[in-house]
This record gives C-alpha cells, sequence and structure tokens, in this order.
C-alpha cells in the first residue's frame, strides 16, 4: 500500500485524483463505486465538469477506520444532503 502524505498543519487540505486514491487504498475504481453506493466509501468532490477529486484527509479518515465508515462518518465527509 502507497503510504498517504503527512499533511503540514498549516497546508490547505490537498485534493488526490481518483487513480491515487486507488494506489492509496489498494482498491479498483470499481471496488470504490461499489462502496460508495453501499455508503462505506467517501465521495470525491466535482472539481470541473467531468473530473472529480477525493480530499486527503477524508481518505485518510477512511484509511484509520474502513470498517466503521458506513457507521460512523467524520463531519463533512460523504454524501452532501
Amino acid at each position: 500500500m502507497a503510504e498517504l502524505p503527512t499533511p503540514d498543519a498549516s497546508a490547505l487540505d490537498p485534493l488526490l485524483a481518483p487513480k491515487k486514491v486507488c494506489e492509496i487504498t489498494s482498491l479498483s475504481l470499481s471496488e470504490i463505486h461499489r462502496r460508495r453506493q453501499a455508503g462505506t466509501f467517501p465521495d470525491p468532490e466535482p472539481i470541473g465538469d467531468r473530473r472529480v477529486a477525493y480530499r486527503q484527509s477524508v481518505i485518510a479518515a477512511w484509511l484509520a477506520d474502513p470498517m466503521g465508515w458506513g457507521r460512523t462518518k467524520p463531519a463533512g465527509a460523504g454524501r452532501a444532503a
């Protein structure tokens, strides 16, 4: 599994491309999509007309507790209302 860069406390929360998230989590794009549909993986943020990205902090939170993600999502993570 690839190492997730440790963010500097004064830095902005970086965006990660879906392929980078696959590398970090060792999941395929298809598996990420299935887990998003099931509510057990965070949703990406739209960053353009046809482009999305994931916040590094949200992926780090998912990595800290992937089995508990669907039960206890951190504030501001996952599906928007």
